[in-house]
């Protein structure tokens, strides 16, 4: 995790990704006489109603029609929300992190704190 963290969060997007669609499915699939114009039984449908919730497209063609399957698709949403929001962070914060100590480093080239012997090591990352 803190070696890879975009890794770790891109991973738990996917898995994520793939377990809240299997459990969209498994709710609107009784339900498929009432719904208009798209079909639960494709997965690849399932998939793309969760990566267009989660990245808060919401084009708005595939709706749940279940109470349950609205309060999924609602979870899908904050969750989608939190998830993307720590990959970005996760991606841009290495970045800035290891910036940020290799400047301290040369403003400080003679310092013997914990603080410059973290940042060495990171910065050899």
């Amino acid at each position: 995790m803190t070696r890879y963290p975009g890794l770790t969060v891109l991973v738990t997007l996917v898995s994520s990704t793939l377990v809240l669609s299997y459990i969209n499915r498994i709710v609107e699939r009784p339900f498929v006489h009432l719904q208009r114009g798209w079909r639960t039984d494709p997965f690849i449908n399932n998939i793309y109603l969760t990566v267009i919730t989660m990245t808060t497209v919401g084009f708005g063609d595939y709706v749940p029609v279940t109470t349950f399957g609205k309060i999924v698709t609602l979870g899908t949403a904050l969750w989608g929300g939190f998830i993307i929001t720590l990959l970005i962070v996760s991606v841009n914060g290495k970045k800035s992190i290891l910036k940020v100590s290799l400047i301290f480093i040369k403003a400080n080239p003679n310092s013997n704190s914990d603080f410059i012997t973290f940042s060495r090591q990171q910065s050899l990352i």
